[in-house]
């Protein structure tokens, strides 16, 4: 997020941000605010994965787990932990799949093509890591 969207969301001018963003420590509240507007920043692409626009909604836009309000709102009231508190955690990207039963017939047999057709060491290890029926184990 650049500095305007940062000046956005304290509703402050770009101008003040950009000159303040440029010191090592705390002089003003504002630095205080920039800093916690990062910090969310920082929270919700690491904790939550989200995208910049993704962000930029949260903090502008009312929130349902915020009682209604943006972010940034709070932010400025000083309520960063409750800002903190309602990012939640990534979701997993996929569910792992449980692998069905096989035949043991049927794993012998397709070990025996497998074999007859010269496939083993590192091919045989491929096709366990891909999860190939042949190989696969019962859970």
């Amino acid at each position: 997020m650049g500095t305007a969207d940062i000046a956005e969301v304290l509703g402050k001018r770009p101008e003040s941000v950009s000159r303040l963003k440029k010191r090592a420590r705390y002089t003003r509240p504002l630095e205080r605010l920039i800093d916690d507007v990062w910090s969310v920043v920082h929270v919700a692409t690491t904790r939550a994965q989200w995208r910049e626009d993704q962000i930029r909604a949260f903090l502008l836009l009312r929130q349902p787990q915020l009682d209604l309000k943006p972010a940034a709102e709070l932010i400025r009231a000083g309520c960063t932990e409750a800002v903190l508190e309602a990012i939640p955690s990534a979701e997993p990207t996929r569910a792992r799949r449980r692998r069905s039963a096989v035949d043991p017939a049927a794993r012998a047999d397709a070990q025996r093509r497998l074999a007859a057709r010269g496939l083993s060491g590192l091919d045989r290890e491929r096709l366990l890591a891909a999860g190939h029926e042949a190989w696969s184990t019962t859970e």
